[in-house]
């Protein structure tokens, strides 16, 4: 079903909660639907914004734009070759969904992504990723609707350019295509993944096991990030920043406690950003109704009614201060719109 809507809000349809309006959107159910849009209404999707649940989105004005939200969710096993399998899934389905069918079948992979909110289309996009693993790790193949000839194709894997929170479709396919379904590579024999932090010994404390490793990782984002149903938030705010060697060696100087991690590249590192953030003391920082978490710096909240423009300004505030303090930049996760 396709249906047409105008000057309608957006504060129900981004986990900032934040009101904006949206001068059209248009809600797609189907698969088939999206692609009769395309071909039949070229006009009414140019330059249109396509969305899943905007957890990764800040609005900071109204859309003149068209809003698409795409929903179509379909789950099943596209090929399956003794213990490996692929999932294909619609790319409306909501990504803990699928993490959560996943592991009631007994499909490993996907476990240590558990708890990250947004949708299977947005994954791909974003490259999402927690405790040691990225969903671009599994995807094999993205199925995308050409938006300027309205052709199917299917991009695999080697097309996707995955990097840190990163992909192909924020550069040279951005506004190209639209994710229509998503791939992903599993397994149905026994796969773990638990070399992150303590996270192993968090997971023996209640016994090794698929259903285990989720909740141990449920658990462990609850204690630290705000629930955006309850609290308007996009997880986490900003990137990590990668720096080479010797600007390592310059921020240990400034501060020997600095929290990082080798990163791929040899000579490569991941500076953590909530600990730059907290010690520049400002987690529970707020201006208003705009605020830092208390729990996690990283995490940028709406306690109420601050306005999509009042939280960017706080997101431009914090990387002034962490910049005059380390002398390093910190750069959104979140899409500014």
């Amino acid at each position: 079903m396709i249906e047409f809507f105008k000057n309608i809000s957006l504060k129900d349809y981004n986990t900032f909660g934040v009101d904006v309006k949206a001068k059209q959107f248009i809600s797609v159910d189907s698969y088939e639907d999206i692609v009769i849009l395309v071909n039949d209404s070229p006009k009414k999707i140019k330059d249109a914004l396509i969305i899943g649940e905007c957890s990764n989105m800040l609005f900071t004005k109204n859309m003149n734009s068209p809003i698409i939200k795409y929903t179509y969710d379909e789950i099943h096993i596209f090929e399956k070759i003794r213990s490996k399998l692929i999932l294909r899934v619609g790319a409306g389905c909501i990504w803990d969904d699928l993490v959560e069918y996943c592991v009631s079948k007994s499909f490993y992979g996907l476990e240590n992504l558990s708890g990250i909110p947004g949708t299977v289309g947005a994954s791909a996009v974003q490259n999402i990723g927690a405790y040691g693993d990225e969903a671009g790790n599994h995807i094999s193949a993205v199925e995308v609707l050409n938006i300027e000839t309205g052709d199917e194709e299917t991009l695999f894997n080697e097309d996707l350019a995955f990097g840190y929170r990163d992909s192909i479709f924020k550069h040279e396919y951005k506004d190209k295509y639209i994710i229509l379904a998503v791939h992903f590579n599993l397994s149905a024999r026994a796969k773990y993944n638990l070399d992150y932090g303590n996270l192993k010994e968090e997971v023996e404390k209640v016994g090794l096991s698929l259903k285990n490793v989720r909740q141990t990782i449920l658990n462990i984002r609850n204690s630290k990030l705000p629930d955006p149903k309850e609290l308007g938030s996009a997880g986490s705010f900003f990137k990590n920043p990668i720096v080479s060697e010797d600007e390592l060696k310059r921020l240990l100087a400034i501060d020997s406690n600095i929290v990082h991690f080798s990163h791929g590249d040899k000579g490569m590192y991941k500076i953590a950003s909530g600990y730059l953030i907290d010690k520049a003391g400002l987690k529970g920082y707020r201006k208003g109704d705009a605020g830092v978490h208390e729990k996690q710096a990283l995490v940028i909240v709406n306690y109420g009614k601050a306005s999509g423009k009042e939280l960017f300004e706080l997101s431009k505030y914090v990387q002034k201060v962490v910049f005059d303090k380390y002398q390093i930049n910190i750069e959104p996760e979140v899409l500014i719109y």
